[in-house]
């Protein structure tokens, strides 16, 4: 791994974290993944996953992820047990992997557009009949879901490994380095300009999974937050302040009734 670039790192770094977030809402459970540079050639089942996803914003850019039959069973059967499913078919093994993947390169998505300072979006996940084409890049990783270990595999595009090489800092992305960077108040203000999401949550539901394939058209879902309650604001995942929801020249806005304490804006990351 010492021969990897810095922006090679943060890559694959990101993609382990979304990974593990992403099955960490949706088993809800606390995997672990960990990372090595075995390429993406290691799934040679011939009943294995190859699907490929492209971004939008960077061209040329896509991304692979490979996992052979064993686990990539293993992984949709652990998401499909927790929303109640435990006889599911075939098919829907298959299709539930494959949407686990698209949720991952989401976020690997909002990954990319906060270091290009750009929006940059997967497209919807595309199985690779073909295999996966030569020239590419990756990694295995290693997920523990509690329940036995499953390996996949993940290879980019030269052209993503270019695009994100461009926006690489200048110094080594570690906490010793942050740190020193936040004690200085100038130094701080060159990240004034990094553009954050913004999003505005007037509640939540969960559902078990074959409630929500049945959702249509008309289909009303109940959110567990009264009419009279304040919304929250969510800057990057994370609940910074509640308030009252206002109408400002003819688009909604949100006035700022309370902003959160740091303690609770830690709560809302667990």
């Amino acid at each position: 791994m010492n021969d990897l670039q810095n922006h090679e790192r943060w890559l694959y770094g990101e993609f382990n974290n979304s990974v593990v977030a992403v099955l960490a809402t949706l088993t809800n459970s606390q995997p672990r993944a960990s990372w090595n540079l075995a390429g993406a050639s290691a799934a040679t089942d011939p009943n294995r996953l190859v699907i490929s996803h492209s971004f939008n914003g960077i061209d040329g850019a896509a991304v692979w992820i490979v996992a052979s039959e064993p686990n990539w069973r293993r992984i949709s059967q652990a998401v499909l047990e927790v929303a109640g499913i435990d006889d599911a078919d075939d098919e829907t093994v298959r299709s539930n992997f494959i949407e686990v993947a698209g949720q991952t390169m989401s976020g690997l998505g909002q990954a990319l557009s906060m270091r290009l300072k750009r929006e940059i979006t997967s497209n919807a996940a595309v199985e690779a009949t073909d295999g996966l084409p030569s020239g590419l890049q990756g990694i295995n990783l290693e997920i523990d879901l509690g329940a036995g270990k499953s390996n996949i595999a993940f290879a980019v595009t030269p052209q993503l490994l270019d695009a994100i090489s461009e926006r690489t800092p200048q110094v080594d992305g570690t906490s010793a380095r942050v740190a020193e960077v936040n004690s200085d108040g100038r130094a701080l203000s060159l990240l004034f300009d990094v553009e954050l999401p913004v999003s505005v949550s007037f509640g939540r539901a969960q559902l078990p999974l074959k409630d929500i394939i049945k959702l249509t058209s008309g289909s009303i879902v109940e959110l567990n937050r009264a009419i009279s309650e304040p919304v929250e604001i969510i800057v990057n995942n994370c609940v910074i302040a509640r308030g009252d929801v206002v109408v400002v020249e003819g688009n909604y806005g949100v006035r700022i009734q309370q902003v959160v304490s740091r303690q609770e804006r830690l709560r809302t990351l667990s």
